[in-house]
């Protein structure tokens, strides 16, 4: 979260960027954890899907004549941004204990966040420049009604916005479930405020849509509501 947008294109190795920070992170942090060897993945049909998607550079390239390396290029980025990712997931957040660690991650996270969105707001997006000098995105498009939304140290305030949305919906959803015993409503509350005034029309949806599916399980428990959201996930990105 706090690594700089950009990339190094250092000679003799693959360009080295804040994506290739968090997969190389996830691989060393499981060998030294013992989990990367202990834990295999049994690959289902469902995984299916995002072999496919981190080979489709592949395909590509040689239908328009790019050659294989430009395609083993484009695959390795994808599978350093998506693939590396999912199989973290798919090792190590089996059951609901370790789910439940997550969620407490993605709380402290949102938290940690949350000042940081704040100062953007009252002093324009300046952090990136402050420590990195550099602004990693187009200025113009961070000013919004009136004002600035936050870009932090991501690559736009669009994926500020979807973070804290996520953040909120993760803290809304275990302080209505009781799963922090010290869960506390004012936590809700600071991120459900700093995801309103990210100014994000796609973060202000996120936020309602997560909390709306929230009351019509809790309602009436049908995980039908789930399986929309994670189609709401590809339907977005193809958007």
């Amino acid at each position: 979260m706090f690594l700089p947008m950009t990339t190094y294109n250092l000679p003799g190795i693959p360009p080295y960027s804040k994506n290739t920070a968090i997969a190389i992170g996830l691989i060393i942090g499981g060998w030294f954890s013992g989990r990367g060897q202990a834990s295999l993945v049994q690959w289902r049909a469902y995984d299916l899907p995002m072999v496919v998607y981190c080979l489709t550079p592949v395909a590509t390239s040689l239908s328009n004549d790019l050659g294989l390396y430009n395609g083993i290029s484009g695959a390795f980025y994808q599978f350093v941004v998506w693939g590396v990712p999912y199989l973290a997931g798919r090792t190590y957040f089996r059951d609901i204990e370790n789910l439940r660690d997550l969620c407490i991650g993605i709380i402290i996270g949102g938290l940690l966040y949350a000042p940081l969105c704040l100062y953007e707001v009252r002093m324009s997006p300046q952090l990136s420049n402050i420590f990195y000098g550099f602004f990693p995105h187009s200025f113009v498009q961070h000013m919004r009604y009136d004002g600035f939304r936050p870009i932090v140290f991501m690559q736009h305030g669009l994926m500020v916005a979807l973070w804290m949305a996520l953040t909120s919906t993760v803290a809304y959803w275990f302080w209505r479930e009781r799963k922090i015993e010290r869960m506390n409503v004012l936590f809700v509350v600071i991120l459900v405020g700093v995801t309103i005034i990210c100014k994000s029309v796609n973060g202000w949806f996120s936020l309602l849509a997560g909390i709306c599916f929230y009351s019509i399980f809790k309602r009436y428990r049908s995980n039908f509501l789930f399986f929309l959201l994670l189609i709401m996930i590809p339907l977005y990105m193809s958007h």
